[in-house]
């Protein structure tokens, strides 16, 4: 029933794609909310906010006109009304993070495979993957993943340490560092990170292992910054754009979800077509089953 209702879309391409995004990221966001609302009842045993949390520790603090309301925390007051113990907050909690990561794992694989097969190599990819190819997908967005964030920790304690020893050696010294910096942004990082996402997009639309992705890419210093020029370009398009409607109010958040949702189709679009062009795929150039190109 869900690979035929998404069928259904219309036909053109970029309305086809729009429509497959919308029902995957609301279904991803009801998924969420749904395991947050079950995670809630398994740790407290209910759902209502007064009986988990103790409101009267938040203070109201007076603000300026226009501002939001800021409150602040009591001292001395417990917060929670409910105590449930850690253990059983972690493994409820880890229970529902691979629950809704074997969620959005398949919904990602979806809308990319649906922009790929309109934007990118144009091969004809079932509406929904295999459940080895969820398997796989999971099992390598868990261990590449936690590698990618263990080695992002890494990298921003490191560049945290270069400061600090360049503070000691005075303004010189964290100038030397700065430009460091910059350079290691400039030559390495960038097109490091720029890489990195096309690899892993790679690995989710071709059910590919991630060296075998990055080997299969070459991204050269200028690309990666186009990349990041392009990616930034629309972004803020549909920013602007976004603004602009707000003014409107209410109707205006409204009318926003739409360029959201159409910004999220963009992204998707530009990451399968540039993915396919780094990797030595011309965009619209049909592909085997083993993602060679056929002539």
């Amino acid at each position: 029933m869900f690979g035929s209702t998404l069928e259904r879309a219309p036909h053109r391409p970029g309305w086809s794609l729009l429509g497959i995004c919308t029902v995957t990221f609301l279904l991803g966001f009801l998924i969420g909310a749904a395991l947050f609302v079950a995670s809630v009842q398994a740790i407290f045993g209910t759902v209502h906010p007064h009986a988990i949390l103790n409101t009267h520790c938040f203070e109201q603090r007076q603000t300026t006109a226009g501002q939001s309301d800021l409150y602040k925390l009591r001292p001395h007051c417990t917060v929670f009304r409910i105590n449930p113990g850690a253990g059983k907050a972690v493994s409820v909690g880890l229970v529902a993070f691979l629950l809704y990561l074997t969620a959005t794992a398949m919904l990602s694989v979806v809308a990319l495979r649906a922009a790929d097969r309109r934007f990118g190599s144009l091969r004809d990819w079932p509406l929904i993957p295999s459940g080895g190819a969820v398997l796989r997908a999971i099992g390598r967005l868990l261990g590449w993943g936690l590698l990618s964030y263990a080695g992002l920790v890494l990298g921003a304690v490191v560049i945290a340490l270069a400061f600090v020893a360049g503070g000691k050696a005075g303004p010189l010294g964290i100038l030397i560092a700065l430009a460091v910096f910059v350079a290691a942004l400039v030559w390495w990082i960038a097109p490091f990170v720029i890489h990195l996402l096309m690899a892993f997009t790679k690995m989710l639309v071709d059910d590919q292992g991630l060296v075998e992705a990055w080997n299969a890419i070459r991204v050269t210093l200028g690309q990666a910054w186009a990349i990041i020029g392009l990616g930034l370009l629309v972004s803020i398009g549909f920013s602007i754009a976004e603004s602009i409607v707000r003014v409107a109010g209410n109707a205006g958040f409204v009318l926003s979800i739409p360029i959201q949702l159409a910004a999220y189709a963009v992204q998707l679009a530009l990451a399968v077509a540039l993915m396919r062009f780094l990797s030595g795929e011309p965009s619209g150039a049909p592909t085997a089953d083993d993602g060679t190109v056929v002539n």
